[in-house]
């Protein structure tokens, strides 16, 4: 889950896929599927997750950077174009380029919540 944005990123900097495209895939689409009230989109009353990218920033993935459990990715070594640069739960900044800002805040959300 974690190399996902980056390779997605990557996907739109070299045309694959457009901005619409991330979007759909990676906000609005799970919260339909799913069922997240609040979720998937940047509207008012929504709840202010999102994540700031810079889409001309070039990066490495490396196994150093996971975070799972695992500790690698198959995706180690490949070079992208767009990085994540920022992320926000309930409109607070959770995460920087540095990793986290304090104690994780997420909680499971279930269907319809």
């Amino acid at each position: 889950v974690q190399t996902l944005l980056p390779l997605l990123l990557e996907a739109v900097a070299h045309g694959r896929i457009g901005w619409g495209d991330l979007v759909r895939l990676t906000s609005a689409a799970p919260a339909r599927r799913f069922g997240l009230v609040g979720k998937g989109s940047l509207e008012v009353g929504a709840d202010a997750d999102f994540v700031l990218v810079d889409p001309a920033r070039q990066g490495v993935i490396t196994d150093a950077q996971q975070l799972s459990r695992a500790g690698r990715t198959p995706f180690a070594g490949r070079a992208v174009t767009g990085w994540p640069v920022g992320t926000w739960l309930g409109g607070v900044q959770i995460a920087d380029e540095s990793g986290l800002l304090g104690a994780p805040r997420g909680r499971v959300l279930r269907r319809g919540a």
